[in-house]
């Protein structure tokens, strides 16, 4: 029995694009909630420090850090600066701001 990613598409590369393309403007900002500060915190810091080593951090490399499922185009999408970014701490949980990820590549 063949696994769904073995499956051949007959579809044009046409369709492809477009169905990319417009995922990539269907983006926005990215909340990302935690149950407590120190995991905000440790997260924050961490793509921080990303920032700072690599010049950049990917949406990729977001979802990683606070494991979440994340797909290829992620790897393409991402942010440069850190000064949009913050934590809400509000109804006993905290979230991580991000802003609308930029192209990267």
């Amino acid at each position: 029995k063949k696994s769904p990613r073995s499956r051949v598409s007959y579809r044009s590369p046409y369709h492809y694009a477009e169905k990319r393309d417009r995922m990539n403007a269907e983006r926005g900002p990215i909340e990302i909630k935690f149950d407590n500060g120190a995991e905000a915190d440790t997260a924050f810091d961490h793509i921080k420090e990303l920032m700072v080593e690599y010049g950049q951090v990917t949406v990729a490399d977001v979802c990683d850090i606070c494991e979440l499922p994340s797909c290829y185009e992620d790897n393409n999408y991402g942010w440069t600066h850190a000064s949009d970014m913050h934590i809400l701490e509000g109804g006993g949980e905290y979230t991580l701001c991000l802003p609308k990820p930029l192209p990267l590549k």
